[in-house]
């Protein structure tokens, strides 16, 4: 049983505590927002994006740790983010512009079979190979 199944602490990157080491003197002067991914609102958005946070940390990939893979994977989660976003928008635009009940229900599954289609975190397509697209 793994620490923070054993303890219920839910650690979104599964470091173990004897495995944490501090992160060093950091260069650039005063720190501004430095952890906002783990505030509440963060996670709520990633659940609604479907988004979930990946760790090459907690699926053993050591060799990914400094690769640099987290950025590029960023910039197309926000890039992702954004078409859904645009697509919801869309399709609730129709739903305001809808006059009867029926075409309101029609939209209303337009909009449910947007979400559940959205590929998760690990299948979705994207321009980086990383460590679980090895197989």
């Amino acid at each position: 049983m793994t620490w923070w199944k054993r303890t219920g602490r839910s650690d979104r990157l599964k470091v173990a505590p004897a495995d944490r080491r501090p992160a060093g003197a950091i260069d650039g002067g005063k720190r501004f927002n430095t952890s906002q991914s783990l505030t509440a609102q963060a996670r709520s958005e990633e659940a609604i994006t479907d988004l979930a946070p990946l760790s090459a940390w907690a699926d053993g990939a050591r060799e990914w740790l400094f690769s640099g893979w987290e950025l590029r994977e960023h910039l197309d989660r926000k890039a992702e983010a954004q078409r859904r976003a645009r697509e919801t928008d869309e399709l609730e635009r129709l739903l305001r512009a809808a006059a009867d009940s029926l075409h309101q229900t029609s939209v209303r599954s337009l909009i449910e079979k947007s979400i559940q289609a959205r590929p998760g975190a690990r299948s979705r397509p994207r321009k980086q190979q990383l460590w679980f697209d090895r197989d």
